[in-house]
């Protein structure tokens, strides 16, 4: 039996599941909502107290809280069987969307990175959803939303919070669990295409290697691996025939792709015809032995995007060239590259 917990419309909920990956909405223990600890810590006026005992603030209450969040999420998980935490965001939270006229809630896996980060933040790698709709607001007639290795959805579903103007999106996420999730958060809104599917320059079945204590790291490279990793088989389609469905819509694209490792073999499959289309485009870069990547090829797409940053170092524009030396290492480093035009 799994063991669900869910932060709804006020309670804590903790239940039973079948054999889903995702905990239904039991509601067998009920507690009080840990936003209105929230609220009353932001006053900085709420307190605890007992009998003959000083009185404890609430702020106190949730520092600590947060502090050990990711260690009694891990014992919720490993011992109790916790598959997911699910959540109604606040309504100032990037992560907060509405569909079909009502507030969504948002289903969190339980490991100790992406999940643990986005419940504590509200939020999940802010920024570059932030820069998306900095840059639609010059494209008046609607983009085209590309996210390779959509994990759970919360980038793609921080950008549908934020841009208005999404005329379609096309995610793509292998791993059933993580697809599970990706469905339940953002699968309801209209004209979104979810795939659960990896991509690579060829289509076909492939090894998946997974880190069992980070859902976001996962990749068709082992180098991107901890010790302990697992592994899985996988279905790959090829980027060629994707960008088709992606052109089809003959609006500016905007691209993210996060693969741990698989990003350049992705990119240098596409044609010019596709990157001529991408206003903005993000890559998360390894520093990884193993990859085979055409680097001319990729040399030449990013010598067409002016403006190149790595998120480490945003005020300094780099070139095509840095950029590929960069990856010639193999010290298991990565940091997110931005193009933009």
């Amino acid at each position: 039996m799994r063991c669900g917990l869910a932060l709804v419309e006020g309670v804590i909920a903790v239940g039973p599941t079948a054999d889903s990956m995702i905990a239904p909405r039991a509601r067998l223990l009920k507690y009080n909502s840990l936003s209105k600890f929230g609220t009353l810590a932001s006053r900085g006026s709420a307190k605890f107290m007992s009998m003959n005992q000083p009185a404890i603030n609430v702020s106190d209450v949730l520092t600590a809280f947060q502090g050990s969040f990711k260690s009694n999420l891990k014992i919720m998980r490993d011992y109790y069987g916790l598959a997911s935490l699910e959540v109604m965001p606040d309504r100032l939270s990037q992560l907060s969307l509405t569909v079909h006229g009502k507030p969504s809630t948002i289903h969190l896996p339980s490991d100790s990175i992406v999940g643990a980060s986005a419940f504590i933040d509200k939020s999940w790698d802010p920024l570059k959803p932030k820069l998306f709709a900095k840059v639609a607001e010059s494209c008046a007639d609607g983009i085209v939303l590309v996210d390779i290795g959509a994990n759970v959805g919360l980038f793609s579903r921080q950008c549908l919070s934020l841009i208005p103007n999404i005329a379609a999106a096309f995610c793509y996420e292998p791993h059933p669990g993580n697809f599970e999730l990706l469905t339940r958060n953002i699968g309801g809104v209209p004209n979104v295409n979810l795939f659960r599917k990896g991509l690579s320059n060829t289509s076909g079945n492939l090894v998946f290697y997974e880190d069992p204590n980070n859902v976001g790291n996962y990749s068709l490279n082992p180098a991107a691996m901890p010790a302990n990793y697992r592994q899985s088989t996988v279905e790959i389609l090829d980027s060629p025939t994707q960008e088709i469905l992606w052109l089809s819509y003959n609006k500016p694209v905007f691209y993210k792709s996060d693969t741990q490792g698989h990003d350049e073999l992705i990119a240098t499959s596409l044609s010019d015809q596709f990157w001529i289309r991408v206003k903005v485009a993000v890559f998360e870069l390894w520093r990884i032995p193993g990859k085979t990547y055409d680097r001319n090829r990729f040399i030449s797409i990013l010598d067409s995007f002016p403006q190149k940053v790595f998120q480490s170092k945003p005020t300094l524009n780099v070139g095509s060239n840095s950029v590929v030396e960069y990856l010639n290492g193999t010290d298991g480093a990565f940091d997110d590259l931005i193009v933009l035009r």
